[in-house]
């Protein structure tokens, strides 16, 4: 289970392709270290991707990798053209892709922060280096017509006072995409601070797909069994399904407490609107059972960029500022 939050207004860009193809799933226990394929496409079809790995990526990796692309916004784009020739070559870049690999460092601490944990220690840093290692495993394949690509998700080098990580082309064409407002569709943004608010795991994926798959002020109908499919990666047994209903009730709720959600169910459809603003008085919805509701109280500020300008969450590109800069702030996303 990972740390519970602090209310941060954080955000953090996502490709919005990979945000919605099943890539980070809880999976059975005899399925932890089992290989796992999943795949998706764009601009109609014409561009396919795959991601594949010796061991599946769950919840701890989603957010590690939030919280990456959440550090490196404000480096990544200085360092385009330095990334260390040995991170270029842990990517195992194969084909051209017309994207540079972005590199940041971090300081650990930064990091630690970051995740919410109190202090760094050796557990700590080792569940952070166990999930960057998942990270690094996993092979993204683009193809487009007749042109292949293929490359490591992230490739790092961790030292004992700060971590240096490479993005693969792929996730750093999104991140340029963010940091100019350019490119509609390539990336979504997922509010770290509503995520913080989120208790458990199943909540967790269901909000960062949610997030990709509908865009603030609009509304859409899904089917229960179908959000089931985006959370696990295998079906319950027959003996856990009540159980399995009752995680994923749970998640809908803990979102539906969320000020810019609101989520109804009408036996199987689940009807989920976002607001575009924080509602009057702070209402909520959530028409599960009353067991499951959580309160949610946190204020709700747009986060403001280095010229001032106000950067709204939303899971379409927003240009934040002439510069295209995004403001940063080192407070805890998650506590534990």
């Amino acid at each position: 289970m990972e740390a519970r939050a602090v209310a941060v207004d954080e955000y953090a860009c996502l490709d919005a392709i990979l945000g919605v193809s099943r890539v980070f799933r809880l999976v059975r226990p005899d399925d932890a270290d089992a290989p796992f394929e999943s795949s998706g496409s764009e601009n109609g079809g014409l561009r396919s991707l795959e991601w594949s790995g010796p061991r599946p990526l769950g919840p701890s990796e989603q957010t590690l990798l939030l919280v990456l692309h959440r550090l490196l916004h404000r480096t990544s784009l200085a360092s385009a053209d330095r990334c260390p020739r040995h991170l270029l070559q842990n990517l195992q870049v194969i084909g051209r892709y017309g994207a540079p690999a972005l590199y940041g460092e971090i300081r650990w601490t930064e990091l630690v922060r970051a995740l919410g944990r109190n202090r760094r220690g050796g557990r700590t840093t080792g569940l952070i280096k166990e999930s960057l290692q998942r990270l690094a495993d996993v092979t993204v394949t683009v193809v487009s017509l007749d042109q292949r690509h293929s490359s490591r998700l992230i490739a790092y080098d961790a030292g004992r006072q700060t971590i240096r990580v490479a993005l693969c082309p792929r996730l750093s064409e999104r991140l340029i995409a963010a940091h100019h407002g350019t490119g509609s569709g390539r990336f979504s943004i997922i509010s770290l601070t509503e995520r913080s608010r989120l208790t458990s795991d199943p909540a967790k994926l269901l909000h960062a797909w949610l997030s990709v798959w509908l865009r603030q002020g609009r509304s859409r109908t899904i089917r229960v069994s179908t959000l089931e499919q985006h959370v696990w990666s295998h079906p319950p047994h027959p003996a856990n399904r009540n159980r399995r209903r009752a995680q994923l009730l749970d998640a809908i709720a803990q979102i539906a407490a969320l000020p810019l959600w609101k989520v109804s169910i009408d036996s199987d459809i689940v009807t989920v609107d976002r607001t575009s603003s924080k509602p009057a008085g702070g209402r909520r919805s959530a028409r599960t059972s009353p067991k499951t509701r959580r309160s949610s109280r946190m204020a709700h500020q747009p986060m403001r960029s280095a010229d001032q300008t106000l950067l709204h969450p939303t899971a379409s590109i927003e240009k934040t500022s002439d510069s295209g800069e995004f403001g940063f702030s080192y407070q805890p996303i998650l506590t534990g």
